[in-house]
């Protein structure tokens, strides 16, 4: 979005050749990347089924507008820098004016539905996923890109471009916004100062709602933890307990195995002692003759048995508790981690949408209202109007980056191009 001084007032330390030189390629290759990636996202939602979702509209409509600012804007702003001046005619300079504010508006206001969007999706998320359908979704993308028209188009209708306020200037050959203040004051706070207020508004909600849920998530798990390690306790007691008691029943049936043997040999030595021993269920140990019987022999074995397939099913238990135990800690580690991640991507959002902005609408709504403010140079107006655009590079990098489907989504173009098969043939669905 060009600004209301004259694109023609170069001064003359920003014409020199190492200025001209970088300023140009570093445009080109802004101009470059910002039509790639913006492609890329465009590409990729329509190519991928897992990326065809509701809300990637949103995604896609926001590309469209960046990739029109590099398109339609970029390359005039690269032939003024070259040439100092502008060589398209009267025309081409309202064109190039309304397309320049209505793409970047465009863009703005991408974002700030995108921003309504994901907050009306955690502030009420059953209902409003019922809500969110396709007809819904385009009637809002329609409403952000006419309002974008209805910021862009009053010049060509003669606002803003009457008396001293014209647009275009043949005898100097510039082409400029007005600085009509009422057109400057209605196109600023159009197309960035409500946005920014929107958008504010609403990702301070959505991080308070995100801390929230982090915080209740912090505590239910600690509490999920606390109860894990008291009933881990509590069962290794018992599994103490009816070990100790499983090894006192197993003791006393060897302990009468060996009484009712040293009878036996009592007997053989010809002093006879009788064992007549019951066990627990009434049955006899020995016989008259003091000799082991083979039902106590079994009663013993079934006993050693026993005790040894219940000690192996308590540590079996105990093993199934402790994964269960490890996957809830990974299970909550990974959830708390989106969460994080989450709360990072609104403020990586929100922070360049603000820094790349900001500046020049400063510039742009107060030179035209501040008559004791002397312009700041033609190098600081230009770094300031292309650091907007830097915003419509990185848009597609910030939606795309942090989220995992458009990550192997381009691992998947990178490996079709590079000619190997892709790894990732199936996706999980994601939103953005």
């Amino acid at each position: 979005m060009e600004n209301n001084t004259s694109i023609t007032e170069i001064d003359s330390d920003v014409r020199q050749p190492w200025y001209m030189v970088f300023s140009t390629c570093s445009m080109i290759i802004m101009a470059v990347i910002t039509i790639a990636g913006n492609v890329f996202v465009i590409v990729s939602v329509f190519t991928n089924k897992p990326l065809r979702t509701v809300p990637n509209f949103f995604i896609v409509s926001l590309a469209m507008a960046d990739f029109f600012v590099a398109v339609f804007v970029m390359p005039f702003h690269i032939s003024n820098n070259i040439a100092g001046f502008w060589i398209y005619g009267e025309i081409m300079c309202k064109i190039w004016l309304t397309s320049d504010v209505f793409l970047c508006t465009a863009s703005i206001l991408n974002l700030c539905i995108i921003a309504l969007d994901r907050y009306w999706a955690i502030h009420d998320p059953i209902t409003y996923a019922q809500k969110r359908t396709i007809k819904r979704v385009l009637i809002m993308i329609c409403i952000s890109w006419t309002l974008s028209g209805m910021i862009s188009i009053p010049p060509v209708f003669g606002w803003g471009d009457s008396g001293t306020y014209r647009l275009y200037d043949d005898t100097t050959k510039s082409c400029k916004l007005s600085d009509d203040k009422g057109y400057v004051l209605y196109s600023a706070c159009g197309s960035f100062y409500i946005p920014l207020l929107v958008m504010s508004f609403v990702y301070f909600k959505i991080f308070l709602a995100t801390k929230k849920r982090l915080r209740q998530r912090t505590e239910a798990a600690r509490t999920k933890m606390a109860l894990l390690k008291t009933t881990k306790s509590v069962t290794s007691r018992s599994q103490r307990s009816h070990s100790d008691s499983t090894n006192d029943e197993a003791n006393e049936a060897t302990n009468l195995n060996e009484i009712c043997v040293n009878n036996s040999e009592t007997l053989n030595n010809g002093s006879f002692k009788s064992c007549q021993t019951s066990d627990k269920n009434g049955t006899n140990a020995t016989d008259q003759n003091g000799s082991v019987s083979d039902s106590s022999q079994k009663n013993i074995s079934r006993k050693r048995k026993d005790s040894k397939k219940a000690l192996k099913d308590k540590a079996r238990s105990a093993r199934s508790r402790q994964s269960m135990h490890a996957f809830f800690e990974e299970k909550q580690r990974i959830s708390l981690s989106k969460e994080r991640k989450a709360a990072r991507t609104l403020a990586i959002i929100m922070i360049t949408f603000v820094l790349c902005w900001i500046p020049f609408f400063l510039l742009y709504l107060i030179l035209p209202f501040c008559s004791s403010c002397s312009h700041p140079g033609e190098f600081v107006e230009v770094l300031f109007v292309w650091l907007g655009y830097v915003n419509s590079m990185l848009n597609p990098v910030i939606y795309t980056v942090f989220n995992m489907e458009f990550r192997k989504a381009f691992n998947d173009f990178v490996s079709k191009c590079c000619g190997k098969q892709s790894r990732n043939q199936f996706m999980s669905r994601t939103y953005v």
